[in-house]
């Protein structure tokens, strides 16, 4: 996982969950939940700041950009 962020062209973290093997959500749903909502939260407080991932109200605005560079 370590070097992805070079291959997302989007907000991006990496967090280490231990104890837990390829079934996060399922190993550690309480982790995952609170991993998620705080990223989600970060991904807001940059719109809202008028960050590079705004939300809009044209046909398929409103959403994160997700995907990779050069795909």
């Amino acid at each position: 996982m370590t070097g992805t962020e070079t291959h997302v062209d989007g907000p991006w973290r990496y967090e280490r969950v231990e104890n837990a093997g390829h079934w996060l959500p399922l190993e550690a749903p309480e982790r995952v939940n609170g991993l998620l909502l705080d990223f989600l939260a970060e991904c807001r407080a940059s719109a809202q700041a008028g960050g590079r991932y705004r939300t809009g109200r044209g046909p398929g605005e409103g959403r994160l950009p997700v995907g990779t560079r050069g795909a």
